[in-house]
């Protein structure tokens, strides 16, 4: 039966695997601020990169040094950037490609805190999410997961880092429910929650419980200036385009650039330094630099407010566009807040009071929803950064209209504006991310029955008699697919043994439609239009067309089934001898048929002598072999039946229990 999707994706191991991400996105994330402020300490001593300004020979030296220290690390592993931070991450969940490497991982994160800790206008949240991100990749290499889960538990690092970063966790699980997944499906949204809280409770050990932006009671609740906060939306949607576009120029300008990546980010460095004589607010993250302009007491002019919002953009086109690695989150927030507070004064001289340190915090949120497109998000994200409700209503006004104003403006985020640029395609909606994020690689299948382009038309009927298909491919002698003979082609020659010497596969093959696997479901749809097609062979390349297997239209429905409808059903397709129809048997949730190959422990041994329902809970079903002509030959198994190298258990049981069977007789699943 068709069972519906609750708490469990493969099984509870997920909950289990998400934990750990949480405690080591946590725990790690804890000790990279501490590596963050010992670094500060080294190169600048006690005072810090922000508010207290430095030598102007120090304010060039000291990020210009930063980054180049962190383009050498990034030479130690030869410049290869590999998946870094939210950005790739959000790349990864929606092709299903790519991989973390621990190593240059490790690397990657020593470099972004060169840059961090030197005053680079980046934020510490990249590398926070790499840190989860990379356990999640790490537990992979261990613990069998579907390719679906995988990418959930790399939504539990993102989740783990950002909590980690902003003590923020009901955001952090909302944003990547919202922008990296797209997908709010209880099962999907369990185990990053479990992450996001872990992590956040070793943030809040380690730090504190205050909030990082806790001003008392900021009651922003008077009509007239709620509504204006819809205003700010609008300035909000047009400023995160501004930001976007200022990022995407900063990296074309350093691309003119002919030098060593290492000199490219000490450039970047040197161009932050500059900025930094006359505006030091613009270095770091620039959680201080919010600080300030949100405390009642600093209230910077409308002059000073301009210029620290063109400036802070301006730093972090040339820190990101220069190479450095780092998250835009943060800085992307400072120019909120500066946004924010500019638009205060100008209501402060219209309307009696000082609301400054409200319309800053609200044009965080503004700016953050429409650069990401992620309302939701950014709501929760400054609700739990300041502990405020009152300042709900008008971030809510404001983060909406926002994200509307952008996304009327420019349809792509900061994120998917990457993806489109890489040539992926870009989709909203749950039924359109199934056919998206599915690709045929996922559910190829590795058994194409196959003939010898000189087999005769006996050889080739003989094949169809022993593997029940419908469709037999013609390869040479290198695997390479030279066309398809289907079912309906040769039966009038069934019963008329005339030609089954003189015609060969060669001269019955017709050409196939082909798919390949790093193919997405989405590509293949439409050549399952044709009702008489059930399957297509999937190749190595079209220039290439090694054969490695099939998908079928079943494979196909079962996919949309599950990602889209939270169904799983577990099948198995029974025929009987002697009929054409066959049937489908749903399975209980966790069972599963397998076809695995007999291990070299056990050749020799009957299966009365192993006991395997006893002693592994699996029910033998079939014994296949091949004969010297490659035929596939079924046996049922009995007591007396003797296992022999070569040959193929078909079996019945818990996944786990298949799984167990595995480890211990060191056996593999046999291609089916």
């Amino acid at each position: 039966m068709a069972e519906r999707r609750g708490l469990q994706l493969d099984s509870m191991w997920i909950y289990v695997q998400a934990a750990i991400i949480g405690v080591v996105g946590g725990g790690v994330g804890v000790a990279f601020r501490a590596g963050l402020a010992w670094i500060e300490h080294t190169m600048m001593g006690p005072r810090g990169p922000v508010l207290e300004r430095l030598a102007w020979w120090q304010s060039l030296l000291l990020p210009t040094l930063g980054g180049l220290c962190a383009g050498l690390c990034l030479l130690a592993i030869r410049n290869v950037r590999g998946p870094f931070g939210i950005g790739d991450v959000v790349e990864m969940a929606a092709t299903r490609r790519g991989t973390i490497r621990p190593l240059h991982s490790l690397v990657q994160i020593v470099s972004s805190g060169f840059s961090i800790a030197t005053g680079g206008s980046i934020g510490r949240e990249a590398a926070n999410t790499q840190i989860g991100t990379t356990m999640a990749a790490f537990l992979g290499r261990f613990v069998p997961n579907s390719p679906r889960s995988r990418v959930v538990l790399l939504g539990c690092g993102i989740a783990a880092g950002m909590a980690s970063a902003y003590k923020a966790p009901i955001a952090a699980a909302i944003f990547v429910m919202e922008v990296v997944l797209g997908n709010f499906a209880m099962d999907v949204l369990a185990p990053i929650v479990v992450a996001s809280v872990i992590s956040t409770l070793i943030t809040l050990a380690a730090f504190g419980r205050d909030p990082l932006y806790g001003y008392g009671a900021l009651e922003l609740t008077e009509p007239s200036l709620v509504l204006s906060a819809a205003v700010l939306g609008v300035l909000c949607g047009f400023g995160g385009i501004f930001f976007r576009k200022s990022l995407d120029a900063g990296k074309r300008v350093f691309d003119l650039v002919r030098a060593p990546l290492a000199v490219k980010i000490a450039l970047g460095g040197l161009v932050v330094g500059a900025i930094g004589i006359w505006y030091p607010e613009t270095w770091g993250n620039g959680q201080s630099t919010i600080d300030a302009l949100a405390r009642p007491e600093t209230i910077p002019t409308l002059l000073v407010l301009a210029t620290l919002f063109l400036m802070k953009i301006v730093a972090t086109a040339a820190t990101v566009g220069s190479g450095a690695i780092g998250g835009i989150f943060t800085p992307n927030l400072v120019v909120g807040a500066a946004l924010g507070t500019a638009f205060a004064r100008i209501v402060d001289s219209i309307v009696d009071g000082d609301h400054h340190t409200h319309f800053a915090l609200v044009g965080m949120a503004g700016l953050c929803a429409a650069t990401v497109h992620a309302p939701i998000t950014a709501i929760l994200l400054i609700f739990e950064m300041t502990g405020d409700y009152d300042l709900i209503l008008p971030l809510m006004l404001c983060s909406i209209l926002a994200s509307i104003t952008a996304r009327l403006v420019d349809p792509d985020s900061i994120y998917t504006a990457r993806l489109r640029a890489r040539g992926h395609g870009v989709d909203h909606g749950l039924e359109e991310l199934a056919v998206h994020t599915n690709f045929v690689r996922d559910v190829m299948r590795k058994d194409p029955a196959t003939v010898s382009e000189h087999a005769t038309l006996d050889d080739v009927l003989d094949i169809f008699n022993a593997s029940r298909c419908d469709t037999v491919y013609v390869v040479d002698a290198n695997r390479r697919l030279l066309g398809q003979v289907q079912l309906h082609d040769v039966k009038q020659f069934i019963n008329d043994p005339t030609p089954g010497a003189v015609v060969i596969a060669a001269d019955l093959a017709t050409p196939s439609a082909v798919a390949t696997a790093d193919e997405s479901l989405a590509t293949i749809l439409e050549l399952f239009h044709d009702p008489d097609r059930d399957e297509l062979p999937v190749v190595r390349s079209r220039q290439d067309p090694l054969l490695d297997g099939r998908v079928t239209r079943r494979d196909v429905v079962a996919t949309f089934s599950e990602e889209v409808l939270g169904r799983r059903s577990m099948r198995a397709k029974l025929r009987v001898a002697g009929r054409k129809e066959s049937r489908w048997l749903e399975l209980p949730h966790g069972a599963v048929l397998e076809r695995i190959k007999v291990p070299v422990d056990l050749a020799g041994r009957s299966l009365g002598s192993l006991d395997l329902t006893g002693a592994h809970g699996l029910q033998v079903l079939v014994l296949l072999e091949r004969d010297e002509l490659g035929r596939e030959r079924r046996a049922y198994p009995g007591a007396d039946s003797v296992l022999a190298d070569g040959m193929d258990l078909v079996v019945y049981g818990a996944r786990e229990d298949v799984d167990a069977f595995l480890a211990l007789h060191g056996g593999s699943a046999a291609a089916t």
